[in-house]
């Protein structure tokens, strides 16, 4: 084998390496981080919906790094203005404490052929919502919770 050839192929194992180095740490955090999954189940004279998004907690771990939301943050709910204001803090502060509390079902409510339950099972905070022939299911994983804290702070 030629000096050039030699030069190529330690290249080429090299860059190897670093790719293949890559993708494992990359799917290492990923793993690490959990996943943020929103299943959505919906049939009525229309059609059905059948939705199932899983989406690395990762991702929004990143996106979350730049936000800040600050104490007064407006959120826009039937036309109606929402602040968290004052309570700001206080959110960021409960959130904090989920992340570390045993398991537990924190809303369990049925009112007029709905259901509603927010629980902690595990390292996992889910939310399920079930009615009318919908239901849609959102599990995050708590270690998630201070990160949304901070932004809220």
């Amino acid at each position: 084998m030629s000096q050039g050839a030699k030069i190529v192929l330690v290249v080429f194992v090299v860059l190897m390496i670093i790719f293949v180095g890559s993708g494992v740490l990359l799917a290492a955090a990923v793993a690490r981080a959990g996943i943020v999954n929103v299943q959505v189940r919906s049939s009525g004279p229309e059609g059905s919906v059948d939705l199932d998004l899983p989406v690395p907690a990762a991702l929004i771990s990143l996106a979350l790094l730049g936000v800040r939301l600050g104490p007064h943050v407006a959120w826009d709910v039937d036309g109606k203005a929402c602040r968290l204001g004052d309570w700001g803090p206080a959110a960021a502060a409960a959130l904090e404490e989920l992340a570390e509390t045993p398991d537990m079902v924190l809303v369990d409510v049925r009112d007029h052929g709905v259901w509603v339950q927010i629980a902690k099972r595990g390292d996992t905070l889910q939310v399920h919502v079930e009615g009318h022939g919908d239901e849609v299911e959102i599990s995050m994983p708590a270690t998630l919770l201070p990160q949304i804290a901070q932004a809220l702070d």
